[in-house]
């Protein structure tokens, strides 16, 4: 199955990088497709990837089966052997632009928001000093347990299938705490 960008301006980003990069790192898991190719020069003008198709459904209503298996997929993702450096990897950046907008989906600049296309990019300017300065606030702590999470977890992204439980759409992967998986699994 491929994997493309919908909107051209996430090459920029490296999406589809990181997501590739994600799914080679966390194959042996099992707990997501496989991914095959990475092409980021290709004639569509969009990155794009190919992973193995999976047979499955969206889960509209998890049984309580449902919920041990994707519990125990997100503890072998939250705990498998590669380690991160606190000092290195904030748990959050503080991306409120893309908190508030949703990214490029809702395309917030063609609100009528009182000058809030203004914003941006003095926002842009300050946002890693922001990350930083949210991320020292004393409730981080004991925070102590970075791990790789998949960070977009919804049930459109999770697929039941006959051996289980398996995620999908990892564009938005990033090194973080565990809560946040859970966290936006329940919002």
């Amino acid at each position: 199955m491929a994997r493309i960008n919908f909107f051209p301006g996430k090459n920029d980003w490296k999406v589809k990088r990181g997501e590739f990069e994600t799914l080679k790192e966390i194959e042996h898991l099992s707990i997501s497709p496989k991914a095959y190719v990475l092409n980021e020069d290709n004639d569509l003008n969009q990155d794009l990837i190919i992973v193995e198709y999976i047979e499955g459904e969206n889960i509209i209503k998890f049984s309580e089966s449902d919920i041990v298996f994707l519990a125990k997929d997100l503890k072998k993702l939250h705990t498998f052997a590669k380690k991160y450096d606190n000092a290195q990897a904030l748990p959050y950046t503080c991306s409120i632009y893309n908190e508030f907008a949703n990214g490029e989906d809702k395309k917030i600049e063609n609100y009528n928001f009182q000058d809030i296309v203004q914003v941006f990019s003095k926002y842009n300017s300050i946002k890693e000093d922001l990350g930083k300065w949210f991320n020292s606030l004393s409730i981080f702590d004991n925070c102590e347990n970075l791990c790789l999470c998949h960070g977009d977890l919804k049930s459109e992204n999770i697929l039941k299938t006959e051996k289980g439980i398996i995620l999908i759409d990892w564009e938005c992967a990033d090194i973080d705490i565990p809560e946040t998986d859970i966290g936006r699994l329940f919002s």
